[in-house]
């Protein structure tokens, strides 16, 4: 079977890895986005989309920089569509 990429966001300000990550990691109630590991790569089912949605809808109150809100909204935007097709996945490249 051949695996398509439907879409795809550049962290060009290490955001994800950054604030996004390390705000998740000290929340004790963000389990998806603390499991993504910046240096390993981290996969999330389709199934898990809705909750990092919840995730992210929280972090949107708590991180104000416009690239953290830039990113906020990609990784809302690409989670909604994992979400909606059931067998997708988000796979998060580490370093």
């Amino acid at each position: 079977m051949h695996e398509v990429a439907l879409d795809s966001v550049h962290d060009r300000y290490e955001v994800l890895s950054g604030s996004i990550i390390l705000h998740a990691y000290n929340s004790r109630n963000m389990p998806s986005l603390s499991r993504i590991d910046p240096y390993r790569d981290t996969v999330l089912e389709s199934w898990e989309a809705e909750r990092l949605l919840g995730e992210l809808s929280r972090l949107r109150d708590v991180l104000s920089d416009e690239s953290e809100q830039e990113m906020l909204s990609e990784l809302t935007r690409i989670a909604k569509a994992c979400h909606g097709n059931p067998g997708s996945w988000l796979l998060f490249e580490g370093d």
